[in-house]
């Protein structure tokens, strides 16, 4: 008896300390948008729901020319390639006994933009938290002309009116994208998008004076209680040099994700653990 006890306490301690894993990602040191790139692998990772949205870099002192070290030399009168100014950055954190526990995400999703800003990046970026499982990654500050620190609205903060009518998610998108321009008189312009799903389905949305974030959840939400309580969302909305704004959205991939309990044990061995949005999403079609 005393045996089987001290193995099952060690068979406990052994899980525990698998299930605690220590998980280090890496931003592509050619990407110069390293929280983007982090997060993307945290979603991936973990199956999180993360948007980001971006705002204008005005200072030239926020900016890096890009262009190849061979180019330089090789190509005197190439044009510059401006992005904004990076370097590599490192997130750690701890793997969650329970993959989708709701605290635990925001915990360290918050931990990642804590993180971020003490790097040697433009520490421009918040957090914030809404809706049944997004997290929403957006630029409040920039720079001046001068060189002042000021705060920024984001782009989706941005209140929008329209009538409700029945449209595709495709034209709904490119609605809320124009009403957004026209109000902070800025160009914007969809990127790559999941095509079937926004032409194929069709929701019913209005706006009567909402973010157009809130809005574009309504319509994503509205979308996956249609298709599939599986088939979630996240946006990314970049802008350039020449402050001009792209948005692209993609399907989350994998609707299960399976934590790697030890390095040893093959994907294919262990248990898929749904979203718990998905239970969520089956429970409202179902009314």
């Amino acid at each position: 008896m005393k045996l089987s006890f001290t193995c099952l306490f060690a068979s406990f301690v052994m899980a525990h300390i698998a299930l605690s894993a220590s998980i280090t990602l890496t931003s592509d040191s050619a990407d110069p948008r390293p929280l983007k790139n982090v997060a993307e692998q945290l979603e991936n990772q973990c199956g999180w729901r993360i948007t980001y949205e971006e705002g204008p870099i005005n200072n030239r002192e926020d900016l890096r020319n890009n262009v190849p070290g061979f180019l330089k030399g090789v190509d005197p009168v190439s044009l510059p390639i401006a992005t904004r100014k990076y370097s590599p950055f490192k997130f750690t954190f701890n793997q969650p006994a329970t993959p989708y526990d709701r605290a635990t995400e925001i915990k360290i999703i918050d931990a990642l933009l804590q993180d971020y800003q003490k790097s040697a990046n433009l520490p421009y970026f918040d957090v914030r938290h809404s809706g049944n499982d997004y997290s929403h990654i957006v630029q409040v500050f920039t720079k001046d002309e001068d060189g002042n620190v000021i705060p920024f609205e984001p782009v989706l903060d941005t209140p929008i009116t329209f009538p409700k009518e029945m449209r595709s998610i495709d034209e709904t998108v490119k609605l809320i994208l124009r009403e957004v321009a026209a109000e902070r008189s800025v160009g914007i312009t969809e990127g790559t998008l999941p095509t079937m799903l926004f032409r194929q389905v069709q929701v019913a949305i209005g706006a009567n004076g909402e973010s157009a974030r809130s809005v574009l959840i309504k319509a994503l939400d509205a979308a996956q209680l249609q298709r599939s309580a599986d088939t979630r969302v996240v946006w990314h909305l970049n802008c350039d040099a020449h402050n001009y704004y792209y948005f692209n959205a993609h399907i989350i991939a994998g609707s299960f994700k399976r934590w790697p309990v030890t390095e040893g044990v093959p994907p294919a061995t262990q248990t898929p653990i749904p979203h718990p949005a998905n239970a969520w999403f089956r429970q409202k079609a179902a009314q």
